[in-house]
């Protein structure tokens, strides 16, 4: 994940969450950026604060006030203005929270963030800006989701995993149709599975289709070695209420409809890599390849 943060429950019930300032709005989301086009840096704090955007929204969002051509055309000592009256919103909005604003904005060519993160979109009616969080101030993306509220009829579909197969990524094109990958951090019962397990580890125990409970989170897997493809064992999904996430508990019984997938689904980085059948080891459990891609 880009910028502060794993994904925890907190922070699933903040996906779509969203506040009003002023008459704009600030909507918070996971998305993943692509391209090559302009950064906003900016101090909150006296830590730094980097936002990358698209160079076209971002000219769009400014032409009701001024009209810019391209970055690279637009005169130098105009950039810091562009960039102040760019995050005025995100900043009056922060100070409205009592949180600390932001100075010395300023903008600049750059890659898009690797990998998916949180995207802030700053609305006015019909013209919005996303802006794609590339670092921030500890603790900083945390106290900005507190201040946005997720619908009360918003509902999350996450991933149930049994656990991850771990291989080096090197390895991955051996691995064939009929081969048996072990399966680490399964829990003992069938039953107990890790919510959205690609991203933060916190297991789940199922009590029915519509029922479950919410059991201790655990190390897990959380660091995984430089160049080892963790794929997660996906087995089932569950569809959960943001406000539920928000109120996450261990051991509060909570609704959530769950359905199993007809083969275990392994993922990672946003991708399915291979699907295949539970299998029973001697010592253990494993993912028998079905099927690659």
């Amino acid at each position: 994940m880009a910028a502060d943060t794993p994904l925890d429950a907190f922070h699933l019930s903040r996906i779509g969450a969203r506040a009003e300032h002023e008459g704009r709005l600030i909507e918070a989301d996971l998305a993943r950026a692509d391209g090559h086009d302009l950064l906003l840096s900016t101090t909150c704090d006296g830590a730094a604060l980097n936002l990358w955007t698209i160079e076209a929204d971002w000219r769009a969002w400014l032409e009701p006030q001024l009209a810019v051509g391209e970055l690279a055309d637009i005169e130098a000592g105009l950039l810091p203005v562009l960039a102040a009256w760019t995050l005025a919103p995100l900043d009056g909005f922060l100070r409205a929270q009592g949180l600390p604003g932001l100075v010395e904005p300023a903008v600049a060519p750059a890659p898009a963030p690797c990998g998916e993160g949180w995207r802030l979109t700053l609305r006015d009616g019909p013209r919005r800006l996303p802006l794609y969080l590339r670092d921030a101030p500890p603790g900083w993306l945390r106290a900005l989701l507190a201040a946005l509220r997720p619908s009360p009829d918003q509902t999350r579909q996450l991933a149930l995993g049994l656990g991850w197969c771990l291989l080096p990524e090197q390895d991955w094109d051996k691995v064939a149709v009929g081969d048996a990958l072990p399966i680490h951090g399964m829990a003992d019962a069938l039953d107990s599975l890790w919510l959205h397990p690609e991203a933060s580890p916190g297991r789940v125990r199922l009590l029915d289709a519509e029922r479950s409970v919410v059991e201790a989170p655990s190390p897990g897997l959380d660091q995984t070695p430089p160049g080892t493809l963790r794929l997660a064992v996906e087995a089932a999904s569950i569809r959960v209420s943001a406000d539920t996430l928000a109120d996450w508990e261990v051991g509060k019984e909570i609704a959530a409809h769950t359905a199993a997938h007809p083969m275990l689904r392994l993922t990672a980085r946003g991708r399915l890599w291979a699907q295949g059948q539970l299998l029973r080891l001697d010592d253990g459990w494993a993912a028998r390849i079905l099927a690659r891609g």
